[in-house]
């Protein structure tokens, strides 16, 4: 018994007080062989509910990470829809402040202010073609710039513009 063999008994002679305590010692024998095999079969079981448990929490943490790349996509897809949401909106708000617009001049000035706001710029000059004069552009709009000392003119496509970037005296119609 000492040494794990439960299932070896003591001969039970007699009925007297040493037979008894064979029967006893033999009885107590089978009841920890019993609970021997009960504590096995237990932990047998515990083991495989351990690994199921190991195995639903792989699971999991594959439904998880997943879950977590679908929020990300999301989160993605939401702040592109939110920037087409304003960028039609934009739109829509140029359009309707175009519809207003009665002259040439109030159009430019339209065009100049939302180009400017698309750009983030505080400052702006507008030149378009004029239709008369295909070879040179008309200052159209001026925004938040004194226009004096702007060209009235310009060369169709900057052709005449200075290196330094600066019209030149001819550009300026000088």
């Amino acid at each position: 018994v000492q040494r794990g063999e439960l299932d070896v008994t003591v001969p039970e002679r007699s009925g007297d007080e040493i037979g008894r305590l064979g029967a006893s010692f033999n009885a107590m024998a089978r009841a920890l062989e019993q609970s021997r095999g009960e504590l096995e079969s237990q932990n047998t079981e515990l083991e495989m509910q351990a690994i199921e448990l190991e195995e639903r929490q792989v699971e999991l943490t594959e439904a998880n990470d997943e879950t977590r790349a679908q929020r990300d996509e999301l989160e993605v897809s939401a702040a592109h829809l939110a920037a087409e949401k304003a960028r039609a909106e934009r739109y829509g708000a140029f359009a309707d402040r175009l519809a207003t617009a009665r002259n040439a001049s109030d159009l430019a000035e339209i065009a100049l202010s939302t180009l400017a706001a698309a750009a983030g710029a505080d400052v702006g000059v507008l030149y378009t073609e004029d239709w008369r004069d295909d070879s040179r552009w008309t200052r159209a709009a001026v925004l938040a710039l004194d226009p004096a000392p702007l060209a009235e003119f310009a060369p169709a496509g900057g052709e005449e513009a200075g290196d330094n970037g600066e019209w030149t005296d001819a550009a300026r119609g000088w």
